[in-house]
C-alpha cells in the first residue's frame, strides 16, 4: 500500500543555503534531507514536494534519484527550469491545488481564501502563521524528514476538530 507525504523548501542546489540552515556544507545538507526521505518514503509512495525544490541541474538530479512519485507546486524558486525539465522528475507541476480536504500551495494563503479547508504550505520555513488554518511543512520545520498524510489529518483535527474529524 502507498503512502502519501509532503515536503517543502528542500532546496537542492541552493549555493546559500548553510546561512539559513545548520549545516556545514551544501552537500551535508542536501545528504542529510536525501537520507531522510529515503528513511520513509519507499517507491510506491506519493510525495508532494511543495516548492523551492531545485536550484540547479545538479540538485534536480537529487531529487530524481529519491524513491517515490513526485509531484511539484512551484514555489517561488522554482523558476530555474521549464516545465519540461520538471516533468522529467516530477509526475506533475502545478501551481496551487486542493486535495485530501487541503489547500496545497507553496506560500500560505489568507485565511479569509481557505473557505474551511488548511493549507498546507512552506515558504515561510519557521515563521509560519499561527492561525490555526495553517500548516508548514517547510523541510526545517519537519527535521528535514517527509511527512505523512495520517500525521498531517491529525494535526489538522488538533487545529480544526469540526471540520477534520478525529482519526
Amino acid at each position: 500500500m502507498s503512502n502519501v507525504f509532503f515536503i517543502a523548501d528542500t532546496h537542492f542546489g541552493h549555493k546559500g543555503i548553510i546561512k539559513y540552515r545548520p549545516f556545514a556544507t551544501e552537500g551535508a545538507h542536501t545528504a542529510h534531507i536525501m537520507d531522510k526521505w529515503r528513511e520513509v518514503v519507499d517507491d510506491d509512495d506519493l510525495v508532494y514536494v511543495l516548492g523551492d525544490a531545485c536550484f540547479t541541474q545538479e540538485g534536480l538530479l537529487c531529487m530524481a534519484s529519491l524513491p517515490g512519485r513526485k509531484i511539484l507546486v512551484r514555489g517561488n524558486h522554482d523558476n530555474s527550469f521549464t516545465t519540461d525539465e520538471l516533468l522529467s522528475v516530477f509526475t506533475d507541476v502545478e501551481g496551487f491545488k486542493r486535495k485530501y480536504k487541503f489547500w496545497l500551495s507553496h506560500a500560505p494563503i489568507h485565511e479569509s481564501e481557505s473557505r474551511g479547508c488548511i493549507n498546507i504550505h512552506g515558504h515561510t520555513h519557521e515563521d509560519a502563521p499561527k492561525t490555526g488554518w495553517h500548516i508548514c511543512v517547510s523541510a526545517e520545520v519537519i527535521n528535514y524528514t517527509p511527512i505523512d498524510l495520517l500525521t498531517l489529518r491529525r494535526k489538522a483535527h488538533e487545529l480544526q476538530p469540526s471540520y477534520y474529524p478525529s482519526l
